[in-house]
């Protein structure tokens, strides 16, 4: 299916993305520096010993964490400006200044009455020793995951009639990776790509830019689904379920409006897009996004794509725990599930270039929902954010090839 002529040269004639960045823009990555700032001054980044009381209190002593962190025991000596409070844990009773380290196991010690026992290192040294064979089955995940996220793309272009092969499609994906994750602030990856398809099918500006538009809220579809059944299925995330419930049910209702001939006459949905501003222009995006409400089957086959590209970001994620030492104890896959599924929820949202900081922010405070520890948790999301970047580069190979720069010089101009 194609538009008509008229449809054609208008489409050429959409708005151009501006070649200067705006105040917005300029702004976006000291918020992310921002959040960031504030999330590591408020968190444990050097090691302490816990001790939960019987009624559940807390009491940290900051110190040196030695040998295995890992294991279920190890040696802890308090730094020498700590001081006593009324409570006190039972394993530092009758501990000075001076005295050898005091071996701790985790949980309930077997030598005291009551008491829990937990540590937290330095984030520091839990990158020293993250396990790179988890990174190296992760990395190998979230190909995969990009790989059928390329599918999906490449099968939502066919369906309206821009071919193009699986392979460009590769090629321009990690272009638009590249230049979302590798390059500070710059967030026109999309863009980028979406110019460079264009030009194998002339005349199908606004098509193309749909397509990404479409492929974008699809996967941001699933992934709303997908969080709002774990969110009623894993324990410890009740607070999360009204909010995740009102968001999925204005996107079910705002869906069925949109995509429904009778209701959209019922509401002249037509007549008030003309009435808008630029509404010859905001009615050929909405012919080009109509072009896929015949499409069902493609369209359900998306979502199944979608659904697993998330199940394999999630698993690539728990793998990241592992390496980064947060044990299935602490942290299970079902409640990676949730967590992952949220924080990209969230971080969807233009608020820092790729959610830097906010990330880190949201793994904090949802790895505290089921009392994990968040320096383990900011350490899985930079390290996400890291394995994100590696992936980035890919995208740069392709800039080594004969007139790539002068391609997408072109295009990010255009």
């Amino acid at each position: 299916m194609s538009n008509s002529t008229e449809e054609t040269q208008a489409s050429d004639d959409l708005p151009s993305a501006p070649a200067q960045k705006g105040w917005k823009d300029r702004l976006k990555p000291l918020v992310g520096i921002a959040i960031l700032v504030v999330v590591f001054s408020l968190l444990d980044l050097g090691g302490s010993l816990t001790w939960t009381t019987p009624e559940g209190s807390n009491v940290q002593v900051k110190g040196e964490v030695a040998g295995d962190w890992r294991g279920e025991e190890i040696r802890f000596t308090p730094n020498e400006d700590w001081e006593r409070g009324e409570l006190v844990p039972p394993l530092l009773a009758d501990w000075s200044v001076g005295d050898p380290a005091i071996s701790v196991r985790a949980g309930r010690s077997e030598d005291e009455a009551a008491g829990v026992y937990t540590w937290t290192p330095p984030v520091l040294r839990i990158f020293r020793d993250i396990d790179l064979r988890y990174v190296a089955l992760t990395l190998f995940l979230f190909f995969i995951g990009n790989c059928l996220a390329i599918t999906r793309w490449w099968r939502l272009l066919r369906g309206i009639g821009l071919h193009t092969t699986w392979r460009n499609v590769f090629r321009l994906n990690f272009l638009g990776l590249f230049f979302n994750t590798v390059v500070p602030g710059l967030t026109g990856g999309d863009l980028v790509k979406t110019i460079i398809v264009v030009r194998e099918s002339p005349g199908r500006r606004t098509d193309a830019f749909i397509s990404v538009i479409v492929d974008r809220v699809l996967g941001l579809m699933a992934l709303t689904a997908l969080a709002t059944v774990v969110v009623f299925v894993v324990p410890g995330f009740e607070a999360l379920q009204s909010g995740i419930v009102i968001f999925l049910v204005g996107a079910v209702v705002g869906a069925t409006v949109y995509f429904s001939k009778k209701l959209r006459a019922l509401v002249r949905f037509d007549a008030m897009l003309a009435k808008l501003p630029m509404g010859d222009k905001l009615k050929l995006i909405d012919n080009a996004v109509m072009l896929y409400s015949d499409q069902k089957l493609e369209l359900a086959f998306a979502l199944l794509l979608s659904i697993t590209n998330h199940f394999l970001y999630i698993t690539g994620v728990y793998f990241l725990g592992a390496a980064c030492g947060v044990s299935t104890l602490e942290v299970s896959w079902n409640q990676y599930l949730v967590i992952v599924s949220i924080a990209n929820i969230i971080t969807a949202i233009p608020t820092s270039p790729g959610g830097l900081g906010v990330g880190e922010a949201l793994y904090v405070w949802l790895f505290g929902m089921i009392d994990a520890r968040g320096s383990l948790g900011i350490a899985v999301s930079l390290t996400f954010r890291l394995c994100q970047l590696l992936l980035g580069l890919l995208g740069g190979i392709y800039l080594l090839l004969p007139g790539a720069r002068e391609e997408i010089d072109s295009a990010r101009h255009q």
